[in-house]
């Protein structure tokens, strides 16, 4: 086991200490590295000590011995990965201070920078700890920062899950040094699966898919193994609910199967021993506040299992007393700063006290300046109850969840692209709500589609698919067959949302795509096609099947990038093919307008807002900075903006504003935002 002895900052001279287990993670504390120091950050470097450090949440046995951890590793001599960690910690402590966002930036920079100068040559196991360290410290950082507002905290904890694989440090007899920094890994994992799984609430696994099929690449190296102790068992019990629970609409959910795996989780939670582990653990297992923080996650996840199974666990009247024990047990609580079970028991908080209680403790935690990492979960809380229309019994748990953190969580960095096939969907699903409606679907992939129709939209026989592409004309032509053909041959609406923004221009200027002409003029080339051309063809060729019905309205979905005004006037560089070929559409809009307003069919193009669809993981570091830099030019032009909005939210406020607009109103050859005007954001 690696001590902490005291740690003087007095003293330039003295040698870092020696390790004297086996695993041998560090060196020990010295003075050597902190006496480099400037003394600004030694002053800062000592309120990461003193405060900040206390913002990093852990759960397990070893959970207290992280942060003397870091302090260890941070100062355990100049080497490159070392020096990491301790920059990592000013960064986090720069935040906590209240320093300018660049001087934060700064120290998180220079500890990629030394990360990154650690990897040159063979890589130990000391030089793993430390990665694991930095990447956690920084993934906290980002957390507490942002806000829901960037997913990078993920990409962090998911790399120092990937470098605890690697470096093979979750093997067993694990020493107290190890098991704590793996088992703090294990909680950042097990609740990053929790955001994914709810962030994607339509998302179901097949019975034998891998539990990590929620995560993005990087993230698909599994959970940290060979943790014991009521803890961990709670964790790993946590993950396999979130990978088990579906919706009613899923296959698996009659299935006996199903139920049984539901079951066994249920039974092995509420007979869970609070046995010691086999590690051998530094903490004092035996400490009333440890036990009262295994039975919080304990109860939490109980009463989620329970909600998150839709009927097929009962919510009996154990289920109303492990409830009641929650709310006793958070009452009791000086502070709270585990996020998952204060948005677990708050979203179960029903009658005025108990929504006290959840206040009271949110209060005197955010009192404690340590502690600011709660602010998303209160956020989400106050969500909860300020939405009295999804928080009931007529949505499925899963999926109210879904909704709700759909609607908080605006990560304007890690999904930006203004509409894909998740607003495709999101249009086929409000449209069709009204069983008096038909809608057709033009679709590139007629079975997947009709899957996930039958999987999530179950019963709705309004809904038709037609398979093809809009680039290809013989496709749009078939298209408008089959649906004369479904019809009857009219149509009301149009909703032109195909679209394509390639991921090698979406983030890169106009000057830097010109270094590669050819690709670029491919790339022009197909948005233009798909973006501008196949909507026209599209038109021309339903014209008929409009004149016949009776609301008479054709919409494209255009991009409030597009809007000259709006590039020049706040710089905006990115996505050069895909807004040129968008303002293209809307000038085929206003050209449409001039010919047939006259015979009452209403043309107009409107942005859906800047919506949360895309995945930047396989980005350039220059095309994540073009993503940096457009958010930026975004916070310019609207300083209210909070991010990407859902699929949902888009869809509901382009379909208002179709249904409010009007030739008479002057809306035809328009081009509006989801707002009704020009505001984009």
């Amino acid at each position: 086991m690696l001590g902490l002895p005291e740690v003087s900052f007095g003293s330039p001279d003295a040698s870092p200490l020696e390790a004297s287990q086996p695993l041998s993670l560090i060196k020990g504390p010295g003075v050597g590295p902190i006496a480099r120091l400037s003394p600004a950050d030694q002053s800062s470097f000592q309120y990461f000590i003193q405060t900040a450090s206390y913002s990093i949440t852990t759960f397990g046995h070893d959970a207290p011995r992280v942060r003397e951890l870091l302090i260890q590793i941070a100062l355990s001599d100049f080497s490159p990965s070392s020096t990491a960690v301790l920059k990592s910690a000013l960064a986090l402590a720069s935040f906590h201070r209240a320093n300018s966002p660049q001087t934060t930036a700064q120290y998180k920079v220079a500890a990629l920078r030394k990360l990154a100068e650690s990897t040159q040559g063979r890589i130990s196991v000391t030089d793993s700890a430390c990665h694991i360290a930095a990447g956690m410290i920084l993934s906290t950082l980002e957390i507490q920062q942002n806000s829901m507002k960037s997913s990078h905290w993920l990409w962090y904890a998911c790399g120092a899950a990937k470098i605890v694989k690697t470096a093979g440090l979750d093997v067993d007899n694990l020493d107290h040094d190890t098991a704590a920094l793996v088992g703090w890994v294990h909680y950042y994992n097990t609740l990053s699966r929790f955001s994914l799984r709810h962030w994607q609430p339509h998302v179901t696994l097949d019975a034998d898919e891998a539990a990590d099929s929620f995560h993005p690449v990087v993230c698909g190296n599994g959970q940290p193994e060979a943790l014991t102790g009521a803890p961990h068992e709670i964790l790993y019990l946590l993950s396999e609910a979130f990978n088990a629970v579906t919706v009613p609409s899923d296959p698996r959910y009659e299935t006996k199967a199903h139920r049984g795996h539901l079951e066994i989780l249920d039974w092995k939670l509420r007979n869970l021993e609070k046995e010691a582990p086999n590690n051998t653990s530094s903490a004092d297992t035996t400490h009333p506040a440890f036990d009262l923080v295994v039975e919080l996650y304990r109860l939490s996840t109980l009463i989620y299992l329970r909600r998150a199974s839709a009927g097929i666990l009962p919510l009996d009247t154990k289920f109303a007393t492990w409830v009641g024990q929650a709310f006793e047990l958070v009452e009791r609580l000086p502070a709270c700063q585990w996020p998952f079970p204060l948005l677990i028991f708050g979203c179960e908080a029903e009658s005025d006290r108990q929504r006290m209680i959840i206040l009271d403790v949110m209060e005197r935690t955010t009192k404690k300046l340590q502690y600011r990492n709660i602010a998303t979960v209160k956020r989400v809380i106050e969500t909860v109850w300020v939405q009295k229309d999804l928080y009931t019994e007529d949505m499925n748990y899963v999926r109210k969840l879904g909704v709700i953190l759909s609607s908080t969580h605006n990560s304007g960095v890690s999904n930006l692209v203004s509409l894909n096939f998740k607003n495709l969907f999101e249009f086929v699903r409000q449209l069709s709500a009204d069983s008096n409606n038909t809608v057709i679907g033009f679709v590139r992939n007629k079975k997947a589609t009709e899957e996930k129709i039958q999987r999530e939209l179950p019963g709705r026989s309004n809904i038709h698919t037609v398979q093809g592409e809009i680039q290809k004309l013989e496709d749009v032509k078939n298209l408008v067959k089959e649906v004369a053909k479904i019809t009857g041959g009219s149509l009301d609406y149009i909703i032109a949302n195909a679209a394509l923004q390639s991921e090698w221009s979406a983030h890169n200027p106009i000057g830097v795509l010109g270094e590669e002409p050819e690709r670029l003029e491919e790339d022009m080339l197909e948005s233009f096609k798909i973006n501008t051309l196949g909507n026209i063809h599209l038109f021309n060729l339903a014209l008929p099947l409009i004149h016949k019905g009776h609301a008479k309205k054709i919409i494209a979905i255009s991009s409030g990038m597009a809007d000259p005004d709006f590039i020049t006037n706040f710089s905006i560089t990115d996505g050069a093919p895909y807004t040129i070929s968008k303002g293209a559409l809307n000038i085929a809009v206003a050209k449409f307008d001039a010919q047939y307003r006259k015979e009452g069919i209403l043309f107009m193009a409107i942005s859906p807002g800047l919506v949360a669809t895309q995945d930047t993981s396989n980005y350039t570091e220059e095309q994540l900075q073009g993503v940096r830099d457009m958010v930026a030019a975004f916070k310019g032009y609207a300083p209210h903006w909070e991010g990407a909005i859902s699929p949902e939210e888009s869809a509901t406020a382009v379909l208002s504003v179709i249904n409010k607009a009007s030739i008479e109103a002057g809306n035809g050859g328009s081009f509006v935002s989801h707002y009704g005007n020009k505001q984009w954001l």
